[in-house]
């Protein structure tokens, strides 16, 4: 295949991401007799409170809209965007309700504020594709295009993708998000450079939007810089090089000043910048564990006057 032309190699990219689609696509209009997961609404609620600009008064309202992160607003707008009238023809059929694209028997039949839902799925079928890219691209630098063909029908082929692909969910988005933040990451360690260095601050915000849990590239990111550099830093305290060892220290220090700025940037984007600037004291947690009301009732009482320069998320915990 090292011998195929750069066409030939684009084309078969381009079937393979369509296969992917097509399958993911094709799966929304499998004859399921409940079309939506139980918390898929919740989570297509989270996005419209997104797209509100007041996520934290709309988090007030109830359990359906706690769970508000910013790249849920992504299903939410797709969903939205589809005109009433064509909307109605879709779930309804037009003048015979036979060329529904919905079974009678489905919950979405005759019922747009659920097909809207069921149409914002389209939203994660897309980053599930730009995935898909990435493991390609990302195998391809590793092992050769061999594998990076092999590591995208393995991905386009799996079950399991395919039908977290087609849900109003974070599992797709968080690790999209992630996976991407993390090969950027990965090129700053083995190439450098300004580009990498940027796309790397870049997403690693834009996966602090996706789901909670990417907070974990943290300790990822150390482990894998601890990983590329430590037998430069071991020769490096060996050879009592003080002036590298500080230098290496202060351009760490600029990367980890510029994600944390770049982080906080991008959720108040995300979030509206929906009463940036709360004091701590006027945080109400919802959490109700024992736990936690200890913390935030401590946290209350040691910063009452302190702001933070992040959207109030306190609904949301």
């Amino acid at each position: 295949m090292g011998n195929y032309s750069k066409r030939i190699k684009i084309t078969l990219l381009s079937s393979l991401c369509f296969l992917f689609l097509t399958l993911c696509v094709g799966s929304l209009f499998l004859p399921h007799r409940e079309a939506l997961t139980y918390d898929e609404r919740f989570y297509y609620e989270s996005g419209l409170a997104i797209l509100s600009g007041k996520p934290s008064e709309v988090g007030k309202q109830g359990v359906a809209a706690r769970n508000i992160m910013p790249a849920l607003a992504l299903n939410a707008s797709v969903g939205e965007a589809i005109p009433e009238k064509i909307l109605s023809k879709l779930a309804e059929g037009g003048e015979s309700s036979e060329d529904s694209i919905f079974y009678e028997d489905s919950i979405l039949h005759n019922n747009n504020r659920e097909a809207r839902i069921y149409v914002g799925k389209l939203a994660t079928i897309f980053v599930s594709l730009i995935a898909a890219i990435y493991v390609f691209i990302w195998s391809r630098e590793l092992y050769g295009l061999h594998a990076g063909f092999l590591s995208l029908i393995l991905y386009i082929l799996d079950p399991n993708i395919i039908a977290h692909s087609r849900l109003v969910h974070q599992d797709i988005l968080g690790a999209c998000s992630v996976f991407v933040a993390t090969y950027y990451f990965w090129r700053v360690l083995k190439y450098g450079g300004r580009k990498n260095t940027i796309l790397s601050i870049i997403t690693f915000g834009i996966a602090q939007i996706t789901r909670y849990t990417a907070i974990f590239l943290v300790p990822i990111y150390l482990l894998l810089t601890l990983g590329f550099h430590s037998s430069t830093i071991i020769n490096l305290i060996r050879g009592r090089d003080w002036k590298n060892i500080t230098t290496k220290i202060v351009n760490f220090g600029k990367f980890t000043m510029a994600c944390l700025l770049a982080t906080i940037l991008i959720i108040n984007i995300g979030l509206s910048f929906d009463k940036t600037f709360t004091k701590l004291g006027d945080y109400d947690f919802a959490s109700k564990s024992f736990y936690f009301s200890a913390i935030s009732a401590t946290i209350k009482r040691i910063t009452r006057t302190t702001s933070l320069c992040l959207p109030q998320w306190s609904r949301l915990w």
